[in-house]
This record gives structure tokens, sequence and C-alpha cells, in this order.
């Protein structure tokens, strides 16, 4: 939650990124300007309404709210909100590939179908095209970077480590509880909004707890174009229903991000807590693949994995299992906790990182392509000396302490910077 009396909004001529535009993307309007809080209702899975899908800063009971009427002007004078946008500003500073320039890409705005909010954005009035959604923050998975605004299996552990890490944890909430957001009623009620919806991001919590997508599907049918849409659901994987996933082929096309972080054993340590093993994550991948074989015309889906300390020497194998399963990958950047950061790691384990990325790239190549866009970008994250190592050892340790499950069960070598040699973890 955003804290009170202080003021976080600074003048991007105050601000230093290392970004540099290029023909696919560029600031429009100014050098802060975002196009997400203009022309996208996102409701976040915290139980609030907010910017978009990478804050959980509170902006009002709606998207015209005046919190973000004065975003909109802020960010039309130039302005960067440095607490409520501080994903973006953080990658941009280190010249990583942010959210907002992905959401200004020239591919992404030639997609929507109605320009009309990138060219004249407007405080209020917008044409909505977008729509990120988050039924509840329901999730049966305890991801080591997560907490319980997006799982509700966490709450338990965050209790137990919010008074014991008070810096660590400060955007967990006070409340910890189930979220959820009454998305589909809300456009029940306002069938209109999805006369020019072209993009839906579904996130949550697990999208797939319950049959809200394959409800929001129905609306979509219903009152609107599902020929012009494109969905993109990211999903841990463990609950899909390959009986159901016909329901979306109206759809100008569906996109399933599967979230692993990690292959084999890490991948339980990283994500699953033991609730789905990686052969049956292999075995859905596997499935997936089949299926889209046979609806490669309206169905396709990637494998993600967010980068951090606890992956980095995984790349490759990543890769290579996005490759033989005929998928795209999306590897994208932890920014927060700040502690799980790559850039924390010893200088040592930091040459191993860097040598894999090298493998990658002697493999695969470093093209600009989003299988391996990011390439550089964990470079870079790598090369930031982040300050929160000793944050690492101890957080970490405790949490292998609350669930009983410890990392040189998963990882010998990594767990020699929290436990020492084996024989000193064996206490």
């Amino acid at each position: 939650m955003r804290p009170k009396n202080e003021n976080f909004v600074v003048h991007s001529d105050d601000i230093v990124t290392k970004v540099v535009e290029n023909e696919k993307w560029k600031n429009l309007h100014s050098k802060s300007w975002c196009a997400v809080p203009f022309n996208t209702i996102s409701w976040h899975p915290s139980g609030v309404v907010s910017r978009c899908m990478m804050s959980d800063d509170p902006m009002g009971a709606s998207h015209e709210s005046d919190e973000m009427i004065e975003l909109r002007r802020d960010m039309l004078d130039g302005k960067w909100d440095t607490y409520g946008c501080t994903n973006c500003l953080s990658k941009e500073k280190n010249g990583q590939r942010s959210q907002r320039m992905n959401w200004l890409h020239t591919d992404f705005i030639d997609n929507l179908g109605n320009p009309e909010p990138y060219t004249n954005p407007k405080l209020v009035g917008n044409d909505i095209s977008h729509l990120f959604v988050n039924f509840s923050n329901v999730c049966n998975f305890k991801c080591r970077m997560c907490n319980g605004n997006y799982s509700n299996s966490l709450i338990p552990e965050n209790k137990h480590m919010l008074p014991l890490f008070p810096t660590q944890y400060k955007k967990v909430p006070d409340h910890n509880r189930k979220n959820f957001n009454n998305i589909n009623e809300y456009l029940e009620a306002n069938p209109s909004v999805l006369d020019g919806i072209r993009s839906i991001w579904i996130t949550g919590g697990e999208p797939f707890m319950d049959d809200s997508c394959y409800k929001l599907m129905e609306l979509i049918e219903a009152y609107g174009h599902p020929e012009k849409i494109k969905i993109v659901i990211t999903t841990n994987g463990s609950k899909i229903d390959f009986n159901k996933l016909d329901k979306f082929n109206k759809l100008k096309n569906l996109i399933l991000d599967i979230s692993i972080d990690a292959v084999g054993p890490m991948f339980e340590y990283m994500r699953s807590n033991g609730v789905f093993t990686w052969s049956q994550m292999e075995e859905t991948c596997g499935k997936l693949k089949k299926y889209k074989q046979t609806n490669k015309d309206w169905f396709n889906f990637q494998i993600n994995s967010s980068y951090q300390i606890f992956n980095y020497d995984n790349t490759l194998d990543f890769i290579d299992f996005v490759h033989d399963h005929e998928s795209d990958s999306n590897i994208r950047l932890v920014i927060f906790p700040e502690h799980l950061r790559a850039g924390n790691l010893p200088e040592s384990y930091k040459k191993e990182a860097y040598a894999m990325l090298d493998r990658v790239e002697l493999r695969y190549g470093n093209r600009d392509q989003h299988q391996i866009k990011t390439l550089n970008d964990m470079r870079k994250a790598l090369a930031v000396k982040e300050t929160h190592f000793e944050s690492f050892k101890k957080v970490v340790a405790e949490q292998d302490k609350f669930r009983g499950s410890y990392l040189y069960n998963y990882h010998e070598h990594l767990a020699e910077l929290i436990y020492g040699t084996k024989q000193q973890c064996l206490f």
C-alpha cells in the first residue's frame, strides 16, 4: 500500500534512464507516458482497481476515479509516479526492457485495432480496448517470489514472515485475506465495455481454480467480438482442463502463458511446494504441444520464467525445454521481492550466470525475438550491484524452516550461500 504523506511524483527530466528509443517503440506524448492507464481497466488480484498489472497501488473505485485522472494528467505532463510505476521505472533506469516499453511497441499498438487512446489520450472518456483481469488471489501454489496479494496459499507464511522481515514484506497487505473481484458481474451489468475490447490478459491467483474464465468467454460471445479478441491467460498449468479449452475456439487467438520458472526439481522448490510435480508439468506441456498442433489456427502457448537468484544457472535447460515443446518463451526479470534479484548473487555465482547466458546465445543466438529477447536485460540485471544478499540468506532460511522444505535438497551449490556445505546443512 502507498505510504502516506510523501510525494512520489518526479518529472522525467529529473530522472536518468538508460533506455534508447528505436523504430519499434518510442515514448509518446511524454517521457513517462504509458497507454495502459488510458485504454485499460485493470482489476488487481489484491482486490483493488489498479493502473496496470504491474502495480498493486489502489487507484480508487473505478478506471475513471480522481486518482486515475491525476495519474493521466501527470503522465501527459511528463511526470513519473515513482511509487506506483516503480516496476517499469526500475528496469528503465538499468537500461532493461520494461512492460511500459512493450505496451508502446508498434506491433502491440497495431494489433489493438483502435489506436485512439494512443494518438489522442484524454483525461476521461478514452475508448477501452484492453482488460487486465484477475478474478481473485486464490491459488494452489506457493511461489517463492510471490506473496499473499497474488496467492492466498501464502497468507499463513506471510503472517509468519511479516513481523520478522517488515522491510522485505512491506508490499504485503495487513489484511492478508482472500480477494474476489466481481468482474463478470461488472461486465454483465456494463456489456458495452466488451464492444471495443481487442485484448485481454488474465492472471491471478490461478485463473483456472474455478470456471470464471469460461463465464467471461460466454459474455464475450454475447456482447463482444470474439473473432477480434486475443486473450492471454497466465497460469501455473496445474488446473488446465483440456476438455474445456475448445470453449475459446471462437477467439482470434488464445495464448496460455505457462509459468514454470525452472526446469527440473527447482520448479517444485520455487513454485509448487509439492502440490504439482515436475513430471506432471512435463506431461501438461506435452499435451499443450499436441493440442496446438491440431488447433494452431486459434491456439498457442508460451512458457515463462522470472529470472532471479534461484534459476540463475537454469536458463539453457529452460530454453531447451521450450524449444523441444515448439513453444515461445517469455523471460521476465524479478524486481520484487528485492532480495531475489539476480544482481544480489556473489561474483563467483555471477560468473556462472554470465557463462550460462553465453551458452544460450551460442546455441540460439541473441536475436530480437520473443523467446530470447531479454538475454541482454538478464546480463544487465546481473551487472547491478544489489545490496540485499544478507536479506536473501535470512529470508530464504526462514522460509525453508517454515515450509520444512530446504534448498540443499534441490540445489546444493546455491544452498551453500545460506547453509554452508551440505555437512553443515544437516543440523
